[in-house]
């Protein structure tokens, strides 16, 4: 009573596999990305690697978030398996979702300054590292930037900025010339605001 004889016990070991561990190639990823679980193990023989969320292989990719676990079975006899592994967890992490605001037409020759938004570092297609830039582009551009979070997860947005074409300012008159003490109306057609040297600001 309370004794194995030397069959059973060489036949309790045979039913036996070692369990294994898992490693990861990054547990918090990014949305997007894929990561990788392997199964550690040291047995030799024939196995099958059986991971919790259905997949063989001593590799599987993963692209979603989910806790895991994996056992050995026996290629011989499925029912002889190892313990499951203990657990591991993948998180997977957003993605910031960047904005920029400014003004996207501007006058040749002027500034306008864009702000990137809903990021805690950022790098522009210009190079800047900074939040904001001032710029003064000669022609339409785009511009872009990368926007980086408190998780190390990137995402990019863009605008283009384009060129104002500047009024020609040209004034006409119905009359060449006129008799002094007589009066004519003088007017522009382009643009949305005026100032005239005597100090009307209407197009005629």
């Amino acid at each position: 009573w309370g004794k194995i004889n030397a069959h059973e016990g060489m036949k309790a070991i045979a039913n036996t596999l070692p369990t294994p561990t898992i490693s990861c190639s990054n547990t918090t990823p990014c949305e997007g990305e894929t990561t990788y679980l392997t199964a550690n193990y040291s047995c030799p023989g024939w196995l099958y690697i059986q991971w919790s969320n259905g997949q063989y292989g001593g590799q599987i990719p993963v692209t979603q978030s989910g806790t895991y676990r994996v056992r050995l079975v026996s290629a011989n006899d499925e029912t002889v398996t190892s313990e499951w592994s203990a657990p591991i967890t993948i998180t997977y992490q957003p993605r910031p979702i960047p904005e920029i605001s400014g003004d996207l037409t501007v006058c040749a020759g002027a500034y306008t300054e864009l702000t990137a938004l809903n990021g805690v570092s950022y790098v522009w297609s210009n190079g800047a590292t900074t939040e904001s830039i001032i710029i003064s582009p000669t022609a339409n551009q785009n511009y872009s930037v990368t926007a980086t979070n408190a998780y190390g997860c990137t995402g990019t947005a863009s605008v283009r900025v384009e060129i104002l074409n500047a009024p020609s300012g040209d004034i006409t008159c119905p009359l060449d010339t006129i008799c002094q003490g007589s009066t004519t109306t003088l007017s522009v057609s382009e643009g949305n605001t005026y100032l005239w040297s005597s100090g009307e600001t209407t197009s005629i």
